[in-house]
């Protein structure tokens, strides 16, 4: 019996192959989207303000959130990331110690989600916010903008991040706990950027073995290799 994380019938190793779609590795995989996931609906892939790359996924039995982790040779995305400032959340009650960067990119994406919703969501199926890198400081934030807006319970939201940055202080993390506790941040020793600076990571942190070296890069590769040997899994 594997004790790893899944939810409901789509593993994290399909999640991350998912992921590889926004990664630029999608194109030269031997599985289409479709086969990762069955019955879709609808897709649509967007650069939303400032400038972050997401793909919106309707399926029958899912809704899926991608958003792809920082581009080296995007002068954009590095601002973004280094974008330290600690601003207030838009709402009451979620504090005013969000990590700037991850908070307007955020907002940028949920714009666009509410309306996208809308128009070709499932409100009878989950919804899962998954990124890596500063997506995954992104949908760590984007939850509790959208929430309101969306026709479903926050039971059936679901967060994954992978390699997830810092993104906010303790009392936007305590709230977030309580109301999103289906959370997941997969972190591993080997990659600094899961532990840097002093603010904190909302949800449950899942802890991979260490990668054999230490290095400033951490390849969302690096993540769907050890994720593969954890579960026997094939993407």
């Amino acid at each position: 019996m594997n004790d790893y994380p899944i939810f409901s019938s789509y593993s994290l190793v399909q999640s991350l192959a998912l992921a590889r779609l926004i990664e630029r590795v999608i194109p030269r995989a031997d599985k289409p989207i479709g086969d990762l996931v069955p019955d879709v609906r609808k897709i649509s892939t967007r650069t939303l303000p400032p400038k972050c790359e997401v793909v919106f996924i309707a399926a029958e039995r899912v809704n899926i959130v991608l958003v792809a982790g920082t581009d080296p040779g995007s002068l954009t995305d590095i601002i973004t990331d280094a974008d330290f400032r600690r601003v207030p959340h838009p709402f009451e009650g979620w504090g005013d110690k969000i990590h700037a960067g991850f908070l307007f990119s955020s907002m940028g994406v949920a714009l666009f989600l509410i309306n996208w919703f809308r128009q070709h969501g499932n409100p009878d199926a989950p919804i899962i916010f998954t990124g890596h890198s500063m997506g995954g400081g992104i949908v760590n934030l984007l939850p509790s903008l959208v929430y309101p807006m969306l026709p479903m319970n926050v039971t059936q939201m679901r967060i994954r991040g992978f390699a997830t940055p810092k993104c906010a202080g303790q009392v936007y993390c305590d709230k977030f706990r309580d109301m999103f506790k289906n959370t997941l941040n997969y972190v591993t020793p080997g990659d600094p950027v899961p532990f840097f600076g002093s603010l904190q990571r909302p949800g449950v942190d899942y802890v991979l073995p260490q990668m054999p070296f230490f290095s400033i890069k951490h390849p969302l590769g690096k993540y769907i290799s050890q994720l593969e040997s954890l579960t026997n899994a094939s993407v």
